[in-house]
């Protein structure tokens, strides 16, 4: 037990470092015990810290600058962001996920049949479908009918130069740039490209919200702070 709390509480480290490690053990400790053996289980008792962040709400006209900048950006043979950004953004506008949750899909886990979008093993080890706006699915189709007619359904959707893994760093590189070509201020940490689902989640009327938050990966309102 000593040893235990020795490992979690180390001075010097941050309470969500000791969060993480109380939640991380208790988590072991309950496997273990459904093998059949009698660890000691230890409780977390760190508070859950809260965000003090206020989010970006971009107005209209931010996203009319911030999309036209999107779509203007000058096309090179070295690259294939403007192809690649001008999908990736809307598809993250549009339906509120997370930025590693866009780079994690392939062609396959996209049902053109369907427009829906497979979100797998994500928050909470589950997995999400979420329903494409027709606009969106519009251009997801054309999107995988050209840029993506002779790749493999194993191919990142928004795929590197290089056909791999979009880093996330690059993104967030690009989206800092088409904020500048918006004349969009960047000061400190906002706007970021997680607002944008604070954007999704504004456009909506809350009861919607309220019976939909699978759509965010979460499953109680208490997970979001709205």
């Amino acid at each position: 037990m000593g040893a235990v709390e020795s490992f979690i509480y180390v001075k010097g480290e941050s309470c969500n470092s000791w969060r993480r490690k109380e939640v991380l053990l208790r988590n072991f400790e309950l496997y273990m015990k459904d093998l059949g053996l009698k660890p000691y289980i230890p409780v977390i008792k760190t508070p859950k810290s809260r965000t003090h962040y206020i989010p970006h709400i971009y107005i209209k006209a931010e996203l009319c600058r911030f999309f036209m900048a999107i779509d203007k950006y000058p096309d090179s043979c070295f690259s294939s962001r403007n192809l690649v950004d001008a999908v990736l953004f809307r598809f993250l506008y549009s339906i509120g996920i997370r930025v590693s949750e866009a780079l994690d899909l392939t062609i396959a886990d996209y049902d053109r049949s369907a427009d829906i979008a497979a979100i797998r093993y994500r928050k909470n080890n589950r997995d999400r479908l979420i329903p494409l706006h027709p606009s969106l699915a519009k251009r997801i189709h054309a999107f995988l009918g050209e840029f993506h007619k002779d790749h493999s359904v194993e191919t990142p959707l928004f795929p590197s130069t290089q056909m791999l893994r979009l880093g996330k760093s690059t993104v967030y590189n690009h989206f800092h740039d088409c904020l500048l070509l918006a004349d969009i201020p960047h000061i400190g940490r906002r706007p970021r490209i997680y607002d944008f689902r604070h954007i999704y989640a504004t456009f909506f009327n809350w009861p919607i919200i309220k019976g939909n938050l699978h759509i965010y990966g979460h499953f109680v309102v208490s997970c979001k702070q709205f």
